[in-house]
């Protein structure tokens, strides 16, 4: 079975999942969790 046919099946399977990597933010201290964080990320970075 391919990928595409895997979410075509299970989409109405399962409607709430989301596209894309699931991170969870609230239990990693690797990744940012809102646009405050996007936002010092950028300026520490010289943007």
């Amino acid at each position: 079975m391919t990928a595409t046919n895997w979410n075509a099946k299970n989409k109405e399977k399962y409607p709430e999942r989301g596209e894309g990597p699931q991170i969870h933010a609230d239990k990693r201290e690797d990744v940012v969790s809102g646009q405050d964080d996007v936002d010092d990320l950028l300026s520490s970075l010289g943007f």
